[in-house]
């Protein structure tokens, strides 16, 4: 059996933003600029800790290890910090009872991420799973709260144990698009 085990998205968008430049040889980088609250942050020094929260459009988020945040209504886009801070007092050690593909799942809500707010219009689905003989890379055009809708337009890449991942040919697998390369470097530079 292989180990398995959930990290916040906070800290996954850490290790990203740390290593995707040197995966990607400098081509791709990320904001650094995220935010974890949790029940000790004193609200009153986030805007003294992270400056950026002033004049930065936000979104905030629960970040406990489950999807469908959209879905759930939790989820707070194009926000200021006084709306952030007042949505996260809202929820926080507040029991919520998620519905998701898979079920309900009832929990306390402890852990938030701020980060900027990204206006666009495009959203990508990306997702790497691993079974004992391959990893496999999940992508699709059509990102966002409703993949599993739209699950046939997901494009699955099977890369069998011990292939070097500077081998694997992203771009071949991929649905003609915009800025293909660009889009297949990253998704290279990410697996790798």
């Amino acid at each position: 059996m292989m180990a398995k085990k959930g990290i916040r998205e906070y800290d996954a968008k850490r290790l990203i933003h740390k290593a995707l430049p040197e995966y990607s040889n400098g081509r791709f980088h990320t904001d650094e600029r995220l935010v974890l609250v949790t029940p000790e942050t004193d609200l009153d020094r986030l805007a003294q800790d992270h400056p950026w929260l002033n004049d930065t459009k936000l979104v905030v988020k629960p970040d406990q290890l489950f999807g469908k945040r959209g879905k759930n209504n939790l989820l707070l886009v194009n926000a200021d910090l006084p709306e952030a801070r007042s949505w996260i007092e809202e929820r926080m050690n507040k029991e919520v009872t998620i519905v998701q593909t898979t079920g309900e799942t009832t929990g306390v809500l402890t852990h938030f991420l701020i980060e900027p707010f990204v206006p666009h219009e495009e959203e990508y689905y990306l997702a790497f799973t691993s079974r004992a003989d391959a990893d496999i890379i999940h992508f699709s055009l059509h990102g966002g709260v409703d993949i599993e809708e739209v699950w046939d337009s997901v494009v699955t890449i099977e890369v069998p144990i011990l292939t070097d991942p500077q081998e694997v040919d992203v771009a071949s697998h991929l649905p003609e698009m915009k800025d293909k390369e660009a889009v297949a470097a990253f998704i290279s530079a990410m697996y790798r």
